[in-house]
């Protein structure tokens, strides 16, 4: 009898001891889910802010962005505006009425005055029509005079290096028209307007 009572105090010990260990299980689990949750609630408020900081990084590249377009509008504008009075207050004739004449005078004098924006129009008209007559070479000549007269005078430079630089195409009718297609796609700003119409023509025709 007093066996069976012992084993009965053992067995209800050893149950107290396995709850006791069981709660303290509970507690330690308890607290560790606690303790993940902080910090992945943390780590979550860290990913929110450096969101935050991305998104505004980028609203300031794209300010940025929209302020240098901004200022390249208004640089373009300006320079155009200088161009235009330059040509007006150094400029005292008609230069539609007066084109090839001017031309033909500075040919016979060499007198090619730096910075003479008419002279530079004039020979930039003839340089398009040499490009109208796959006169390739001819306009290669024309577009470097213009560079050397009006450093930076529309496209000048850029058109006489693109021709240098496909020379070997000059020769055949699907280089030409290869040529006169990349001109008008990307090296047609400040061109003369009815020229350029007659190569896109030119182009528009032959494809």
């Amino acid at each position: 009898m007093a066996n069976n009572t012992n084993h009965m105090d053992d067995a209800i010990k050893k149950a107290k001891i396995q709850i006791i260990i069981f709660l303290i299980l509970i507690i330690l689990a308890v607290f560790s889910a606690f303790y993940f949750y902080h910090k992945l609630q943390k780590a979550n408020e860290t990913l929110i802010e450096k969101n935050i900081l991305l998104e505004t990084a980028k609203d300031s590249i794209s300010a940025l962005n929209d302020d240098i377009a901004l200022y390249k509008d208004s640089l373009a504008t300006k320079l155009e505006w200088l161009n235009k009075k330059y040509f007006k207050e150094t400029n005292n004739y008609e230069l539609s009425q007066n084109v090839d004449g001017l031309v033909q005078r500075s040919r016979k004098t060499g007198d090619y005055k730096k910075y003479d924006a008419a002279l530079a129009l004039a020979l930039e008209e003839e340089a398009f029509q040499k490009i109208i007559d796959n006169d390739f070479t001819g306009a290669i000549v024309l577009f470097d005079k213009i560079d050397k007269i009006y450093p930076t005078y529309h496209m000048a430079y850029e058109i006489k290096n693109f021709l240098k630089k496909n020379k070997d195409s000059f020769g055949t009718t699907a280089g030409q028209e290869t040529i006169k297609k990349k001109i008008v796609q990307e090296y047609s700003w400040k061109a003369p307007k009815k020229k350029l119409e007659r190569i896109r023509g030119q182009v528009e025709r032959d494809y």
